[in-house]
């Protein structure tokens, strides 16, 4: 449970903080913004940082960026040789691969014979990638099947409805009964 006390550190904390390498503000920052039990901020020593490398500086005489060459090591967990030598990816190209391998950039994947066949046919190109994509046919056959006329497409809706519910004009227009 916390201690309100626990916020206050006396003179005598600073002076075992001061002992183990640990400054006033560090102390302060690890008590009353990290949470730290007063022990444990007093007696745990500060961690030394590692000291420049040799490859940073052959990162950069590679002509790499020192925060890349550290986001390499630090966050990406390359070898230090690793992140020194390998060149730097140039963000275009890098961009045309991600464009390439996007799901937005689908009507790329159809081939360009294709879309002409279809185009010859009177198909335009999103009914031919509506064809593909949503429907799935298969993309010959969405380029060469001709489309259909008002009449046509009523008719099937009309067959397709009637399939699955019946006559509906059954319900409304029904032959009276006599009554007795």
């Amino acid at each position: 449970m916390f201690n309100p006390s626990d916020w206050y550190i006396t003179p005598q904390e600073y002076e075992r903080a001061a002992k183990n390498g640990i400054d006033k503000i560090r102390l302060e920052r690890r008590i009353r913004f990290s949470g730290w039990d007063k022990e444990r901020a007093i007696t745990t020593p500060v961690k030394k940082r590692k000291p420049k490398s040799k490859w940073a500086d052959v990162a950069v005489s590679n002509g790499i960026h020192r925060n890349l060459f550290f986001a390499r090591v630090n966050r990406l967990g390359w070898d230090e040789e690793k992140a020194a030598t390998t060149p730097a990816s140039d963000v275009r190209e890098n961009m045309k691969k991600v464009q390439k391998h996007s799901s937005r950039n689908k009507h790329y994947r159809h081939s360009p014979e294709l879309i002409a066949l279809a185009e010859s046919n009177g198909i335009k190109y999103l009914t031919y990638i509506n064809r593909v994509n949503n429907c799935g046919m298969d993309p010959y056959e969405a380029a060469v099947t001709p489309l259909r006329t008002r009449k046509e497409a009523a008719e099937l809706g009309r067959k397709a409805f009637q399939e699955k519910y019946g006559d509906v004009n059954g319900l409304f227009f029904q032959k009276r009964r006599a009554s007795n």
